[in-house]
């Protein structure tokens, strides 16, 4: 099982797309892509099947092409996991549904596992959270995909040793950020606490939008109206 939108070779292929991701320079990526080429070739001839050109074959760095060299079916991993856990069972029977990844970006439109879990959420007509790093997708491209909200743990741009070392404490200030919007806190945040779980969340680091009264999320507030009084 992997991502099935990541191609071997070619400037959407493994290399290109996920090598920035893992610290590859340009001159690192052209290196890395002369050697997924030459393991490609080696592949393809002896396989009689089309390697190269088949969906998934760039999941992992390439490891999805040698699955495929070896015979094996490749399915979204989103797919698996959630037969896996039974995940469409435990949405159908959640009052709201949280999930994210480091950032959202075009691929998460094409399949990623946040994609999988809007899907279903919004089979079963729920109201869903998203939370991410960055996002790097707009406003339709997102409720497109079924989320009533999109909240970011990054309001500023920041070298990678700072973004690791205040990871925890960005993400514990946007879920109380979130926890406040819906009404799950008797009070806000107190700012300058020192305190982890006190963090000011202003400025909200997060992409809200009004939802309109017929919406999951609006149904959801509305039934636990109790919570804001």
């Amino acid at each position: 099982m992997g991502y099935l939108r990541a191609w071997l070779i070619g400037p959407q292929g493994a290399t290109w797309v996920y090598g920035p991701q893992k610290g590859a320079t340009t001159s690192m990526q052209a290196l890395l892509e002369e050697g997924m080429r030459c393991y490609a070739g080696h592949l393809q001839r002896h396989c009689p099947r089309d390697v190269v050109h088949s969906p998934g074959a760039g999941a992992a760095g390439g490891l999805g092409a040698a699955c495929i060299f070896l015979g094996a079916r490749l399915r979204p991993g989103v797919e698996a996991i959630a037969e896996l856990v039974d995940l469409e069972a435990r949405i159908a029977a959640s009052d709201l549904v949280i999930t994210g990844e480091g950032c959202i970006d075009e691929q998460t439109l094409h399949g990623k596992t946040v994609a999988g879990v809007l899907r279903l959420a919004r089979k079963h007509d729920k109201p869903t959270i998203v939370i991410a790093g960055r996002a790097r997708i707009g406003r339709e491209d997102w409720q497109n995909l079924g989320a009533s909200a999109l909240f970011t743990t990054l309001s500023d741009v920041l070298p990678e040793a700072d973004i690791v070392a205040t990871a925890a404490a960005n993400l514990e200030r946007t879920a109380a950020s979130i926890a406040a919007v819906l009404g799950l806190c008797s009070q806000a945040p107190e700012p300058d606490s020192g305190d982890l779980g006190y963090i000011s969340p202003a400025p909200l680091p997060c992409r809200r939008e009004a939802q309109s009264a017929d919406s999951p999320l609006s149904r959801w507030a509305a039934r636990r109206a109790w919570l804001f009084h």
